[in-house]
């Protein structure tokens, strides 16, 4: 047994109700991703539990509309390379949305906005360092990325590159996303482009102009058979028609119709191929008469999938739980998309999925099991304390 680990155990168990205690007050600091003054308020709070910890804090802004990111660090001075912690403190849910308090604990489970997506894991993170701190752990800076808008997938910003730039030169990372319920860490995820296209037809009466009319929804369901047709399920990709308007009374024919595309894909070539599809598609007329032309919304977040050094830190933690007799770590690859992809852009591998586990993140039933919080945070400082002793190449 690693000479830490009892200290590390020991320190998580005198501390838990206060765990407890500041996931709940962090969740009832609420914050939907376009509630940048309220999510700011979450980052302070948190940046300031990690000043008391001896970290360093930088700000970055990064649009006038969204909360901005920080970076905190500890032990900079050293010439090892940082252990990266990261995660977002946005939500999906407006403030609100789960009555007053937002935050409920009953029977074991947490329940609120965010306590899994993804506050949970960012306490789970600064129970670490101060575990680390407390058993005089110094092998390795601890450095933490905050983000404040993922949930708005960065859109309209540059906090992708300036998550990619502060994460490089660390030696790994873990981002701490929801644990899942079937005990499997993230070790890939998907890119996401939304695609809206709009038609143009020449509308009509339904009975009289049947010849005259161009009916843009019965082009649109053209289009969007040919454009679900790019799905390659082999390859990992996913091309899903998802919302559709048309038409404004059932005697007409419409003139005007609007659909949206959810696309995900794991592979920046597979990108390029679905794109050049749907732009094809679009700029064909399958009824004569009718134009179309699309926008897209491409979520800031690089494909992130599996590597040596991906493996090698899932690995480690799995070793790492057989000297605990935890149960083993699976492996799985989300189709929803996180900033994970962003961190290995700058050559650093990360690990996923290491937060409290959970069910219904971006749902009003979100929940997560405390006691995951409490032997996870164990879990990973123990392991933190071992990336050295393990000579796994990373």
């Amino acid at each position: 047994m690693n000479k830490y680990f009892e200290e590390i155990s020991n320190f998580i168990d005198e501390h838990k109700e206060e765990m407890t205690r500041t996931l709940a007050e962090l969740v009832n600091l609420e914050g939907h991703y376009e509630e940048t003054e309220n999510v700011e308020k979450a980052i302070d709070f948190f940046c300031g539990l990690l000043e008391q910890e001896g970290f360093q804090i930088q700000k970055f802004d990064v649009a006038k509309d969204r909360a901005g990111i920080r970076t905190a660090v500890r032990g900079q001075d050293s010439s090892k390379k940082p252990v990266l912690l990261s995660g977002h403190l946005d939500t999906v849910h407006r403030t609100g949305s789960f009555g007053t308090p937002a935050c409920k604990i009953e029977d074991g489970k947490i329940y609120g906005p965010g306590v899994i997506d993804m506050k949970g894991g960012l306490v789970m993170s600064l129970y670490i360092a101060k575990a680390l701190k407390h058993i005089g752990y110094e092998e390795h800076p601890v450095k933490f990325v905050l983000v404040g808008d993922e949930e708005g997938d960065h859109i309209g910003n540059n906090a992708d590159e300036i998550i990619t730039r502060e994460s490089e030169g660390c030696l790994c990372g873990f981002n701490m996303e929801p644990g899942d319920m079937q005990n499997r860490l993230v070790v890939g995820r998907k890119s996401q482009h939304t695609f809206f296209v709009s038609i143009n037809g020449v509308g009509g009466h339904a009975g009289n102009d049947v010849l005259t009319g161009r009916n843009a929804l019965v082009e649109a369901a053209h289009k969007i058979t040919a454009i679900a047709a790019l799905t390659d399920l082999e390859a990992g990709s996913s091309v899903t028609p998802s919302v559709i308007s048309a038409g404004t009374q059932s005697s007409a024919i419409p003139d005007h119709c609007e659909f949206a595309v959810d696309v995900r894909f794991n592979t920046l070539d597979e990108g390029k191929r679905i794109h050049s599809g749907i732009e094809e598609i679009v700029n064909h007329s399958y009824i004569a008469g009718t134009t179309a032309v699309f926008r897209t919304e491409i979520a800031k977040f690089v494909p992130y999938n599996e590597s040596a050094g991906i493996t090698a830190l899932h690995t480690l933690l799995n070793d790492t739980a057989a000297r605990l007799k935890m149960p083993e770590f699976g492996k799985v690859h989300r189709g929803g998309v996180s900033d994970a992809g962003n961190i290995m852009a700058a050559g650093v591998p990360v690990l996923d999925g290491l937060g409290i586990v959970g069910e219904f993140s971006h749902n009003i039933r979100e929940y997560g099991i405390l006691d995951t919080m409490y032997e996870r945070t164990k879990l990973l400082a123990y392991a933190i304390t071992r990336l050295d002793e393990s000579n796994l190449s990373f």
